[in-house]
């Protein structure tokens, strides 16, 4: 497994969080919300990661988004590939624990699939 994500494999422009974040859907669970939207290019999927709220400081806010960058990373394959993801946790964050904090994105990507699976049309039948 990969060590870190490829800067290729981020979403850092203001025009693609822009586009995930306005148009595409929402889930959210506790301190965590997840905006997902069709990739820009489905064969090269991203990713981004920001925080909302009041943090206590600097450090707490860019440990949220590091803890919130390494469960993305060690478990892409549970996210669909037809979409970019942006990851956003608030203030509250700090309470959870590692594993919490996974099992919930854990869910909220797996919300994401049955949603992805129910928006495809169905093939018509002759």
């Amino acid at each position: 497994m990969k060590l870190r994500l490829r800067k290729n494999e981020l979403l850092r422009r203001g025009r693609d969080i822009e586009r995930v974040l306005f148009r595409g859907r929402r889930l959210q669970a506790g301190a965590v919300r997840v905006y997902y939207g069709p990739a820009a290019e489905p064969e090269n999927r991203k990713a981004g990661f920001i925080t909302a709220g009041p943090f206590p400081n600097a450090v707490a806010r860019n440990r949220a988004r590091r803890v919130l960058r390494e469960i993305y990373r060690t478990n892409r394959e549970s996210f669909p590939a037809e979409y970019d993801v942006l990851l956003r946790a608030d203030h509250t964050v700090a309470e959870l624990g590692y594993g919490e904090l996974e099992e919930t994105l854990l869910k909220l990507a797996g919300k994401m699939q049955s949603a992805g699976r129910r928006e495809k049309p169905a093939p018509k039948s002759q």
